[in-house]
């Protein structure tokens, strides 16, 4: 497991994407959310975001079910990646932190047009 990034999270630009996203979907209260945030990552790529890798699964971890407020800050995680027919699996963890201490992990399955062992 490899750290890719570690960004504040602006709780304005959070409380902003979270009111489109239920706006969209018409969800309340969705721990789904939670895994779109590595998109807003300002120390990614953007050849990794939105049109170049694609979120197949994803496996939420929720540490303190009471407290589900936004965190302090986010933690990317590069876990693995694999070639199949001529595509990127590529497995990432996603760390929601508050007062350092891990609120929510998601694991990630994206399906990537870019290698991602390439920006390390």
């Amino acid at each position: 497991m490899q750290l890719i990034t570690r960004n504040k999270l602006n709780k304005h630009l959070i409380q902003k994407r979270l009111s489109k996203f239920q706006n969209c979907y018409q969800i309340k209260n969705s721990l789904v959310f939670w895994s779109t945030l590595w998109q807003d990552l300002t120390d990614l790529p953007e050849k990794f975001k939105n049109s170049s890798s694609w979120l197949l699964t994803e496996k939420i971890i929720v540490n303190q079910l009471n407290n589900l407020s936004i965190g302090d800050e986010i933690e990317l995680y590069f876990i693995d990646e694999q070639l199949v027919k001529e595509k990127h699996l590529v497995t990432l963890e996603l760390r929601i932190i508050r007062q350092q201490e891990m609120v929510i992990k998601i694991q990630l399955i994206l399906l990537a047009e870019e290698s991602w062992n390439e920006f390390f």
